[in-house]
């Protein structure tokens, strides 16, 4: 049986980077060694920027980050800010509706 190799479009220390988000010295590490600019489109595919930028910032690393890198996880996290905006008000318009009705949700993540 083969075995299961990660695909070419995987970076190649994707695992270190992964790990590296749990610690902020690791991550500051990682963004000091000028990531490729292909990082993004990954991270963006496996829906991580937003997370990516955020734990940069929190470490105090998203300022080493290359230029071609940092504004692709920026827009990535704005992009996830505006939307759980977006569906926090929905959300509560909802509930809203839903209560003025006299119908109470039990409401269930999913």
């Amino acid at each position: 049986m083969p075995v299961w190799q990660p695909s070419a479009a995987v970076p190649p220390d994707a695992t270190t980077f992964l790990h590296a988000l749990a610690d902020d010295e690791a991550l500051a590490e990682w963004a000091a060694g000028r990531p490729v600019a292909s990082w993004a489109n990954w991270l963006i595919g496996q829906g991580l920027a937003a997370y990516a930028c955020y734990r940069l910032r929190r470490a105090g690393a998203f300022g080493r980050l290359p230029p071609d890198l940092a504004p692709s996880l920026a827009a990535a996290y704005y992009r996830a800010a505006a939307d759980a905006e977006l569906h926090g008000r929905e959300l509560a318009a909802v509930l809203d509706a839903l209560a003025a009705a006299g119908i109470i949700p039990i409401l269930f993540k999913g």
